[in-house]
């Protein structure tokens, strides 16, 4: 009697098939130098912020350091997180 008769696990499916950077890098492999650059940036996630939801100034011993709670795209409130100000102006 086989192992997945017994109901223990139905999927035949390897583990190595279902690794991520196997599939990507079997893509990349097959792909030409320009076709793998754009597929690369669109395979890159660029998160865009929504609004800014508190400022608060960090005082250390000889500088003020600025930062900002962001709201970023698809995440929630609870998931904003404290950037530097300067950080968000070159974004």
């Amino acid at each position: 009697m086989a192992f997945w008769e017994k109901g223990k696990a139905t999927s035949m499916i390897h583990w190595k098939e279902l690794d991520p950077w196997r599939i990507v890098w079997h893509y990349l492999r097959n792909s030409t130098e320009s076709t793998m650059l754009s597929h690369f940036n669109d395979l890159m996630l660029s998160e865009e912020s929504i609004r800014i939801l508190a400022r608060e100034v960090n005082e250390l011993r000889h500088k003020c350091v600025p930062f900002v709670k962001v709201l970023w795209h698809r995440h929630e409130v609870e998931e904003a997180t404290w950037e530097t100000e300067d950080s968000m102006k070159s974004l």
